[in-house]
């Protein structure tokens, strides 16, 4: 009798709950790029490398 519904709770938190992480790491990712000043850490390796 309460299986559905648990069923259908559960799968509609864990659709949210994918969502969620979804959104924090396509955040990450956008931070990463956005910031040129931090630079790509193989981009300061290569030049590095290169210098020597």
């Amino acid at each position: 009798m309460y299986k559905p519904f648990f069923t259908k709770s559960f799968s509609s938190i864990y659709v949210h709950f994918n969502e969620g992480i979804k959104k924090i790491v396509d955040e990450s990712i956008d931070t990463i790029c956005e910031s040129p000043e931090r630079g790509n850490p193989l981009d300061t390796l290569k030049m590095f490398v290169q210098r020597e």
